[in-house]
């Protein structure tokens, strides 16, 4: 295989989409482990590189106004979020992920 067979093959930008097109056998490809992690266990897709996990540096930001940051539910939803990351980050089971299943 050429690097440019590589170069010129599909480009997704929805993350959902590429699992789906790796899970019908439209090759390898790269994936956050939050979204790969259930396919992985379940054995829908396999790691072919598995000592092979790369970190990625970039951040999120959770933003509203200030008026809607005060409301019950943005708080509700803030505290949700900053523990499924932290879950995710000690690698534990997080529940409503794996939305790609079928």
């Amino acid at each position: 295989m050429d690097v440019s067979d590589v170069a010129a093959g599909p480009r997704f930008s929805d993350p959902l989409l590429i699992l789906r097109t790796a899970m019908a056998g439209g090759g390898m490809v790269l994936g956050r482990s939050m979204l790969v992690r259930d396919h992985l266990q379940s054995g829908r897709l396999v790691a072919p590189f598995p000592d092979w996990v790369k970190p990625i540096l970039s951040s999120y930001y959770v933003v509203s106004t200030s008026g809607k940051a005060k409301l019950e539910r943005v708080t509700v939803f803030r505290e949700w979020l900053l523990e499924t990351a932290r879950r995710e980050a000690a690698g534990e089971p997080i529940a409503g992920i794996g939305a790609l299943r079928g």
